[in-house]
């Protein structure tokens, strides 16, 4: 019985220790996480994002943990806050909207790309239509400065 909750215990802390902790300069542009994470040991970051609509579903207002979820057709306004939560106002059954934070636990660095069980999210984009589009419309640049329409929390390694 001890050897279990041990286990548990440990388990526990493995969730807790999220991408957050190897990635920075993490934001969110609509349904699309991006950070820029550690390859495993290797010096540096890649650029990565993840569409968060194959990560979660609305449970009844709550947010939660579904491959190919699509929770952004019923939630809105989520932005990030610091400590890389997810905050969003769901609408329940009953037509109601509450307000909801998920703790992005289910998103983890994959050797520097950002995945949510069996959904690998993609490297940068750079030097293609689609990265200069996601960059006009609101992701971080380079330099670690904000383009319009994304909110960003930053993470320390």
């Amino acid at each position: 019985m001890k050897l279990s909750l041990l286990v548990l215990a440990s388990l526990g802390s493995l969730a807790s220790a999220s991408f957050a902790k190897t990635c920075v300069d993490i934001h969110l542009f609509h349904w699309y996480l991006g950070a820029r994470c550690r390859v495993g040991g290797e010096p540096g970051t890649r650029q990565t994002s993840i569409d968060l609509n194959y990560c979660f579903m609305n449970d009844n207002g709550r947010i939660v943990p579904k491959s190919r979820g699509f929770f952004w057709n019923s939630c809105k306004g989520c932005t990030l806050r610091p400590g890389a939560k997810l905050l969003c106002k769901c609408r329940q059954r009953n037509g109601k909207w509450m307000f909801n934070e998920n703790d992005l636990t289910y998103i983890s660095n994959n050797y520097g790309r950002l995945q949510c069980g069996d959904q690998r999210g993609k490297f940068s984009l750079e030097g293609s239509d689609d990265y200069g589009t996601l960059l006009n419309n609101g992701t971080v640049l380079n330099n670690g400065t904000m383009a319009n329409n994304a909110t960003n929390v930053t993470s320390g390694h």
